[in-house]
C-alpha cells in the first residue's frame, strides 16, 4: 500500500490527512505521469493524473526553482567541509560526490527531456 498527501505527494507511511491508495491505482497514476499528466490532488484528497495545463515555459521556470531548491538543500555541507578542512578536522562529507552532484543539478536543463521528463540526480554518500 502507498499513500498519498496533497503536500507531499506518495509516501509509504502514513501521515496527517493522507489516504490510502492501492499499488495498482499508484501504477495507473505513475503510467499517466509517463503520458504526460500530472499528479494532482482531486479536491477530495485523492491523487489523480490529470492533464498538463501548464505552457513548457511555466514548466521549465518550475523544474528549475526545484533545482535550485535542491543545490540550497546542500550548499551547508559544503560549507561544512570547507570549515573542516580550516580547523584540519575530519571531512563528514565527500567534497567530491558533493561537487559531481551540485553539478547534475546544474545539468537538468540540458537533459534530452527537459522540461518535461526530468531523471533527478541522487547524491552518493559513502557509507
Amino acid at each position: 500500500m502507498k499513500y498519498w498527501h496533497k503536500n507531499w505527494g506518495f509516501t509509504l507511511e502514513p501521515k496527517d490527512g493522507s489516504v490510502e491508495i492501492t499499488d495498482e491505482r499508484w501504477m495507473e497514476l505513475l503510467r499517466g505521469q509517463e503520458e504526460g499528466r500530472i499528479i494532482q490532488d482531486d479536491g477530495e484528497g485523492y491523487p489523480a493524473a490529470l492533464e498538463n495545463r501548464l505552457s513548457l515555459e511555466r514548466l521549465a521556470v518550475n523544474v528549475r526553482q526545484e533545482r535550485d531548491q535542491r543545490i540550497e538543500a546542500v550548499e551547508w555541507r559544503v560549507r561544512r567541509y570547507q570549515d573542516e578542512e580550516i580547523l584540519a578536522l575530519q571531512h563528514t562529507d565527500d567534497r567530491t560526490a558533493l561537487a559531481r552532484y551540485i553539478q547534475a543539478l546544474r545539468d537538468v536543463p540540458s537533459q534530452d527531456g527537459f522540461p518535461t521528463n526530468i531523471i533527478w540526480p541522487i547524491l552518493e554518500v559513502s557509507e
